[in-house]
């Protein structure tokens, strides 16, 4: 876990959206960890909102919610309104797909 928010940090750090989008497509899970049955991330994203997202610049943090969205995480930001939520899956190809 740790690791896991020293790439992050490192990478928030250098603006590196490259490699934003890959250390997402590397996060380990399993298809159980995506949702709980009320519909919520299983996934504990309090470090990347409060120490990632904020630091990001607004092209770094769509392709860092992109990237989330498309495995099925979704942000607080994303989820706070039907609408946003509506937003962030058609942007990330999940609304129809």
């Amino acid at each position: 876990q740790a690791w896991r928010h020293c790439w992050l940090d490192f990478l928030v750090a250098h603006q590196d959206w490259r490699g934003l989008a890959s250390w997402v497509r590397c996060l380990p899970l399993r298809l159980g960890d995506r949702v709980d049955d009320h519909g919520r991330s299983c996934v504990d994203l309090t470090h990347l909102e409060e120490r990632g997202l904020p630091y990001c610049t607004s092209y770094t943090k769509e392709i860092l919610l992109q990237e989330l969205g498309r495995r099925g995480i979704f942000c607080q930001s994303d989820v706070h309104s039907f609408p946003a939520l509506l937003r962030r899956l058609a942007q990330c190809g999940r609304l129809f797909g």
